[in-house]
């Protein structure tokens, strides 16, 4: 015969079950929320790096400010070469 509390253990179960998934979520959200904050300042790097090497050479500092934080590193190319070509002219 079954037992008469067998659906408040049922609904025990799962609540603790709940539990854990939510703080595995937690976890990876956390985890997104830590990758974000790096990306973040990576991009504000060279943003920064770029508007100073734009202050330097004299060209369009807040242009070089957002290729920075855009593209970040993929942007020096780029730079470079305008970069050098401003010395030039």
């Amino acid at each position: 015969m079954e037992s008469p509390n067998k659906g408040i253990e049922m609904g025990f179960e799962k609540l603790a079950l709940s539990k854990t998934t939510h703080a595995k979520r937690y976890a990876q959200d956390f985890k997104i929320g830590k990758i974000m904050v790096y990306l973040i300042l990576f991009s504000s790097f060279f943003g920064v790096f770029f508007y100073f090497i734009a202050a330097k050479r004299n060209v369009n500092k807040p242009f070089w400010l957002a290729m920075g934080i855009l593209f970040g590193p993929f942007a020096l190319p780029f730079a470079n070469h305008t970069f050098r070509e401003s010395l030039y002219t």
